[in-house]
C-alpha cells in the first residue's frame, strides 16, 4: 500500500511541475487537486487518430481559468496514448456545451 501511495504522490508532483499553470495549483496539496482537478467529471471522446478529454465546466471563474491554462500546458506536451493517438484535454466553456457533447446536466447529478 505504501508503494501505491508513493507512486500516486509522485504522479501528483509531476502534474504540478509540468501541467499546473496556476500558482495556487502548483503549491496545492494532493487533496486539493484531487477535489478540484483529478476527480473532476468529464467525457472521454475517442476517434481513430485522437483522444479528447472534456472536463465539466467549473462553477468559479478562477478554477475554470486555472484548468484551461493547465489544459494548454498538457496539450503543448503533445502526449500520445499506447495506440499513437494524440491525447488532448479541454474544459467545456459552459454546461450547455458539456450536455451537448453527451455529459450529464450538473444540476441533475447526485452529490
Amino acid at each position: 500500500m505504501m508503494t501505491s501511495k508513493m507512486v500516486l504522490l509522485n504522479a501528483h508532483y509531476y502534474v504540478q511541475e509540468h501541467f499546473c499553470a496556476s500558482a495556487a495549483w502548483q503549491k496545492a496539496e494532493f487533496a486539493t487537486l484531487n477535489a478540484q482537478l483529478y476527480q473532476k467529471p468529464g467525457l472521454l471522446r475517442v476517434w481513430a487518430d485522437r483522444v479528447e478529454v472534456v472536463l465539466e465546466p467549473y462553477r468559479y471563474a478562477h478554477l475554470q481559468q486555472a484548468a484551461e491554462e493547465s489544459c494548454k500546458l498538457f496539450n503543448a506536451a503533445s502526449l500520445k496514448d499506447e495506440h499513437g493517438r494524440c491525447v488532448t484535454m479541454r474544459v467545456a466553456a459552459s454546461e450547455q456545451e458539456f450536455v451537448n457533447l453527451g455529459g450529464a446536466p450538473i444540476r441533475t447529478r447526485q452529490g
